[in-house]
């Protein structure tokens, strides 16, 4: 469910706001400049497009990785603080075979996480081409990159750390003592520990990008921070 909400709730609408955000601050300042600005330049919109590409391949491949380890740690730790270990809660009905979900969790965990890496690297690649040629990178959307990336991995990661605590105090003032086969953390936790990762790492790339000089005569690849 995690991978889905990562994905769908907490990523989409991040971009989505973002993209008409830049969209509207590049109509201002045309219209204010009465015409096209001196420094917007083609590979501005290229290294936008491989920037995009690879921050949806890094949550792409984080929801993967999420659905891999809920796999692994359910079959090494504990499959109740996972998993609903009750027969009626994976029965196909329909076909009258059970269908584990550890399973289904494990194939898609690793599907995602190819998908992901195979977004990401070619994108990254053709970046690191292009540094390598000469071209500067665009500092406005290397920011926006690690700023977009920084607050959807914060929000998922504030969401997911919420639900697991929630689940957690649910199973502390369970007066049933069914213990975790009722209540099951494991996966909101996996994923709040895996964007609060990606949330330092795009602090991180944000903090070194803001002390990159602003005149691109003065830009060194070396300086370039991801």
């Amino acid at each position: 469910m995690w991978a889905l909400i990562t994905l769908f709730a907490i990523l989409l609408p991040v971009l989505s706001l973002a993209v008409l955000a830049a969209a509207v601050a590049t109509a201002i300042g045309m219209l204010r400049r009465r015409g096209i600005p001196d420094r917007f330049r083609f590979i501005s919109v290229v290294h936008g497009y491989a920037r995009l590409m690879m921050l949806v391949g890094i949550f792409v491949a984080a929801s993967g990785a999420g659905l891999g380890l809920k796999a692994a740690l359910g079959e090494t730790f504990s499959y109740d603080v996972f998993y609903d270990s009750s027969p009626s809660s994976y029965d196909d009905f329909s076909s009258g075979q059970p269908e584990d979900p550890q399973e289904e969790d494990a194939v898609w965990g690793l599907t995602m996480l190819f998908l992901g890496v195979l977004m990401f690297t070619p994108h990254a690649a053709g970046l690191a081409l292009l540094r390598a040629r000469g071209n500067v990178p665009d500092l406005p959307v290397t920011r926006a990159y690690n700023l977009v990336g920084l607050a959807t991995a914060t929000i998922g990661s504030f969401a997911a750390w919420a639900t697991a605590l929630g689940i957690t105090l649910q199973r502390a003032a369970d007066d049933n003592a069914t213990g975790w086969r009722d209540h099951h953390p494991g996966e909101p936790l996996i994923f709040a520990v895996i964007l609060l990762a990606l949330a330092g790492g795009f602090a991180y790339n944000l903090w070194s990008s803001l002390s990159l000089p602003e005149d691109p005569a003065t830009f060194t690849p070396a300086a370039d921070n991801k």
